[in-house]
């Protein structure tokens, strides 16, 4: 049998990035179960791909939840200026938006996804598809590896997992391999969808889906305390709550939480309330277009908001009482609503769980239990906010796996 000098399962980003930082000259292979490599990285940043975002990678951190401190040397060794100059060197121009998002300038992910696919190719990478692995072996007689799939058996000196999570799995994301990857003896966290609308009940927003606002705080507490915040954008859909700063916030979120949104933040409830008294009395308008005007929210939103308050929007303003304009404020600042769930893996961009991250040396990516076993990409218990930040963490792990420093 044919001994590949490695062997990559999976070919979405991850994969490609490692097949394509690799040195020339290799014989290995990436093997994936999908017709068509890359399908998630084309639909990334709505077919544009966010590739990464600017700014210090020191502060990249906070940007993976609990477990960013752990990736610390991955991130500081290929860092995101890093990636941009691989792009550069690659035929690939970025342009970076005014909210600190990097794409290709041509926004186009088929570009990088084709010179992934081409440098891994011309690095001794060619992709075989469509092939369904079904087991994973360590020869222990020799170090090497025995990839066994429904029509073929490999065998390998080195082996790199990047098969991905479950988010997705039209794009052949589906957690598939989990089962083998135990098998292996490697402790798996328990997968669980991450970047996902957060469902809340008596939602009430749904003929108002498209409304979107800028730089809300968003909280979630447990039996009154604060758990998690975010400020970002937020999206109203036809369902539930979205947008970058809900996504983000997503991974903490469960059932029996309660979500709070200050929707004029960084306005509290009193100055709210100050600014609606500062010119209610003598005022004829509706009290849905005064709240309207003065707090710049979309009209429809504010009607939906006075009801969600127990007050009539279309009364005159100058006959709010001193409680309602109260409850207005809290409704503007600190309406509460009680999460009913999130977002199943179909909507999630990503995955939170995988492989443990005590199951692997974090600054070259290689099993602690098996030599020249390698995880790299979102198989691992690593999921990052919105904004290129999980990509990154594709191209700094497969470099680090690359580099293979111990």
């Amino acid at each position: 049998m044919k001994l590949y000098d490695t062997i990559v399962i999976g070919a979405g980003a991850a994969g490609l990035f490692y097949g394509a930082l690799s040195e020339p000259g290799t014989d290995s292979l990436i093997i994936d179960h999908s017709e068509r490599p890359g399908l998630k990285l084309l639909i990334s940043g709505s077919g544009q791909c966010n590739i990464t975002h600017d700014g210090s990678i020191k502060d990249f951190i906070t940007r993976y939840g609990q477990n960013g401190r752990y990736i610390r040397s991955a991130l500081y060794g290929a860092n995101n200026l890093s990636l941009v100059e691989f792009l550069n060197k690659n035929g690939i121009k970025t342009v970076t938006r005014d909210d600190g998002k990097i794409f290709p300038e041509s926004l186009k992910a088929s570009e990088i996804l084709n010179m992934l696919i081409k440098k891994s190719e011309a690095n001794g990478f060619p992709l075989l598809l469509k092939e369904h692995i079904t087991d994973i072996s360590s020869d222990d007689s020799d170090g090497t590896y025995n990839v066994k799939t429904e029509n073929s058996s490999f065998k390998t000196k080195k082996l790199v997992i990047a098969a991905g999570g479950m988010s997705y799995p039209k794009t052949g994301s589906d957690g598939s391999l989990y089962p083998l990857i135990e098998k292996l003896g490697i402790q798996m966290i328990p997968a669980r969808p991450a970047l996902v609308p957060i469902y809340t009940h008596s939602y009430g927003y749904r003929n108002l889906s498209g409304i979107s606002f800028k730089a809300v705080l968003v909280r979630l507490l447990e039996n009154n305390r604060e758990i998690a915040a975010q400020t970002g954008d937020i999206l109203l859909t036809h369902r539930a709550f979205s947008g970058p700063a809900i996504l983000d916030i997503s991974r903490y979120a469960d059932k029996g939480h309660k979500l709070e949104i200050n929707y004029i933040y960084p306005v509290t409830g009193q100055r709210a309330a100050d600014m609606i008294k500062a010119d209610f009395q003598g005022n004829s308008r509706e009290l849905h277009t005064y709240i309207s005007r003065i707090f710049k929210i979309p009209d429809a939103f504010a009607v939906k908001l006075i009801e969600n308050a127990g007050i009539c929007p279309y009364m005159k303003t100058s006959c709010t009482e001193g409680d309602e304009i109260t409850k207005i404020a809290e409704a503007l600042t600190c309406h509460r609503y009680a999460v009913s769930g999130t977002g199943s893996f179909s909507e999630a961009m990503v995955t939170a769980g995988g492989v443990s991250l005590d199951e692997v040396n974090l600054r070259n990516m290689e099993s602690k239990k098996h030599s020249n076993l390698f995880f790299i990409g979102e198989v691992l218990d690593i999921d990052g906010d919105t904004g290129g930040f999980n990509l990154q963490f594709a191209y700094s792990s497969a470099m680090a796996a690359v580099k293979n420093k111990k």
